[in-house]
């Protein structure tokens, strides 16, 4: 479930700059390698910041250096959670190309901010967003760079995907998740 601290109503954080969001750790299977190489290959206005939580390493600054975005990445450090809602609704969108999720909840909160979300048409994800954001092939550089593009440049788009994710979104609230499992139990006390 999403908490109600996620919500279009609140603080926006605001750097001065226009930027994509990535929340999450540097675990291989987030796929930021990738996510690098897309960003860079973008068509997108090169004001247009990646603001990633947590900070930098040797590895991701290597990665970054050699693909010249050291001006265009930007590393928030540790986001208190408090603090979390006003990073999403201040983003142009959440870039969420992971290889791998149990659940995603960085995605349904992102949209329960009413922040559009770019994420893996994998695992766990196309279930968790359903029709409410940009589903994209991970392992597709260019398909990432793309939905980058989409994402960034068609407003319309914008738009119907915040729409669509704030409908998304409370279908994941903590109290439909105790609902549903409250009639679980109570069906298996009835048996």
């Amino acid at each position: 479930g999403v908490s109600s601290e996620f919500k279009t109503d609140g603080l926006r954080h605001s750097p001065g700059y226009s930027y994509l969001f990535y929340v999450g750790s540097r675990r291989p299977q987030k796929n930021l390698p990738r996510l690098f190489r897309a960003f860079s290959q973008a068509k997108i206005s090169p004001e247009i910041r990646l603001l990633l939580s947590g900070h930098s390493d040797p590895e991701v600054i290597e990665q970054i250096t050699q693909l010249g975005l050291r001006e265009r990445v930007v590393f928030a450090g540790s986001i208190q959670d408090e603090d979390l809602p006003a990073y999403y609704r201040g983003a142009l969108a959440l870039v969420f190309p992971s290889l791998y999720e149990g659940f995603g909840l960085p995605p349904l909160e992102s949209m329960a901010c009413g922040t559009p979300v770019l994420t893996s048409n994998v695992t766990s994800m196309p279930e968790v967003v359903g029709n409410a954001a940009v589903l994209i092939d991970p392992f597709d550089v260019e398909a990432i760079a793309y939905g980058i593009e989409q994402i960034v440049e068609d407003r319309t788009l914008r738009n119907q995907l915040q729409t669509r994710g704030l409908e998304q979104a409370k279908k994941f609230t903590w109290e439909r998740t105790a609902d549903l499992t409250l009639q679980i139990l109570e069906q298996a006390i009835e048996r």
